[in-house]
């Protein structure tokens, strides 16, 4: 029977002959059932889940609750899949191939107890609830519409539980809208457009990542003091949402809120790598700093243009949302470049979590750990810990996990989701590019120079006032 058909007949007979037919009457999942009778390791029978600590997370459910399928819960046969949509090709390729490589290595993580998963008591390490855990990964091409492909494929042909990934603002909210109607919870990777968890937000996502608001935030607090009080700012940035919504942040908390003055900018097409005209319109502009609002290859395409140029010398440059792939391939350039980040690889040397996996990471792909990978290991584990709190994968209860004030601190750090738009509130590191010649044997590009503490902002301040949350139906 193919998966579609296997769906109507679960709905035709309901929520007791799902029990029956999974052979469960106790915890874990499949009706809440798990793999067996006593719900596996992801459940004690009547109790559900033990839950460890919730990584710090919500509570366990005390008693069993019997669910009506919906999206693609319940599971068929023993395995659960898992997808992950991210752009594997084009400028942020890189990006969007490390976040593979992070939800492939959780995957195995959760399959065999290994790793940050056998340091975190609400983690079975055998599957989730007894199922088995197995992936399927599509190329979002940093475009909506092959986006909006592969994540109804994954869904209505694959049968995947739960997806992740989105570098481009542009694919993770492609995929918002389909997780909300489809109701298959989602989880984003490094995408930072500030709509994501505003007038874009979806009850079915919740994001791991900062988005424009924090990093404007964070440069308000830290870049007159790393830089100077009194500096002219100029953008280049790419054109569309991320590149917009970082810049009108920037804007509000160095200028409008601040002592810098705010010179105006030009924007870049997303692809386009001759900066020529750009790079002009700043030398023009007579700016101390360029917020350059860009990612990954064409990112390190203008800073190789500006060094050419000889104006890199006469700036400072920071890039709001910074990781160590954007400076990683970059020469003597990426010496000095300031930007922000959710995570940094040398965050691991105070948080054992993020150490298990950096290493863990090293040792399957002879590569160091990146910011994206580091994100999409922690939204499976996450994904995972929050199903077994629940003491199943029914993907109301996963959410409504998320909105109890899920606490989370593992490899990402400790984060905190707020219910009011799903969003994490979490540390931003002030890092600095290094120069090749500066780097470990890694070709690690990234220092830490600063961090925050967690921003906290009242849920009817911007942009979580535009998000309606309540709005949106889990059911």
């Amino acid at each position: 029977m193919d998966l579609a058909n296997r769906r109507t007949l679960l709905k035709t007979i309901g929520a007791a002959g799902i029990a029956g037919l999974a052979g469960c009457t106790g915890g874990g999942d499949g009706g809440d059932g798990g793999d067996g009778g006593d719900g596996g390791d992801g459940g004690d029978g009547d109790d559900g889940s033990d839950g460890g600590d919730g990584g710090d997370g919500g509570a366990a459910t005390t008693s069993p609750r019997q669910h009506e399928p919906i999206g693609n819960w319940p599971p068929d046969g023993d395995t659960a899949l898992l997808g992950y949509n991210a752009d594997q090709s084009g400028a942020l390729a890189p990006e969007g191939q490390q976040g593979r490589r992070g939800f492939y290595l959780a995957i195995k993580h959760l399959n065999n107890n290994e790793g940050p998963v056998a340091m975190t008591d609400s983690l079975s390490g055998n599957g989730v609830l007894g199922y088995t855990l197995e992936g399927v990964d599509a190329d979002g091409q940093a475009q909506a519409e092959p986006s909006i492909e592969n994540i109804n494929r994954m869904i209505d042909r694959d049968g995947v539980q739960a997806f992740f990934g989105g570098i481009s603002s542009t694919v993770t909210k492609a995929g918002m809208p389909i997780a909300q109607r489809k109701k298959v919870p989602y989880s984003g990777a490094i995408s930072t457009s500030g709509g994501i968890s505003g007038k874009d937000c979806s009850r079915y996502y919740w994001h791991k990542s900062g988005h424009s608001e924090y990093f404007g935030r964070a440069a308000g607090r830290m870049l007159p003091e790393a830089i100077g009080e009194d500096k002219s700012m100029y953008h280049i940035y790419v054109d569309y949402s991320y590149g917009m919504s970082n810049r009108d942040a920037h804007n509000k908390y160095l200028a409008d809120q601040g002592s810098w003055e705010n010179l105006g900018g030009t924007s870049i097409a997303v692809g386009e790598l001759d900066h020529s005209a750009q790079i002009a319109d700043l030398e023009e502009s007579g700016a101390d700093v360029l917020v350059f609002t860009s990612f990954g290859g064409l990112a390190r395409a203008g800073l190789k243009q500006m060094a050419d140029s000889g104006i890199l010398s006469e700036i400072e440059v920071v890039i709001p949302h910074m990781t160590g792939f954007t400076i990683s391939a970059s020469g003597p350039e990426a010496q000095g470049v300031l930007g922000f980040a959710p995570w940094v690889r040398q965050f691991s040397g105070e948080n054992e979590f993020a150490q298990s996996f950096v290493e863990s990471f090293q040792s399957e792909y002879d590569q160091p750990a990146t910011q994206s990978a580091a994100m999409a290991y922690g939204g499976v584990t996450q994904w995972a810990a929050m199903a077994e709190a629940q003491g199943t994968m029914h993907p109301p209860s996963v959410i409504e996990e998320l909105e109890k004030g899920w606490n989370w601190n593992n490899v990402m750090g400790p984060e905190t989701y707020r219910k009011c738009d799903h969003s994490a509130e979490r540390r931003i590191f002030l890092a600095k590019g290094l120069a090749p010649e500066n780097r470990d044997d890694t070709n690690y590009s990234l220092e830490q120079v600063d961090v925050t503490e967690p921003f906290i902002y009242p849920c009817d301040a911007f942009p979580a006032s535009d998000c309606k949350m309540d709005s949106m139906s889990l059911e």
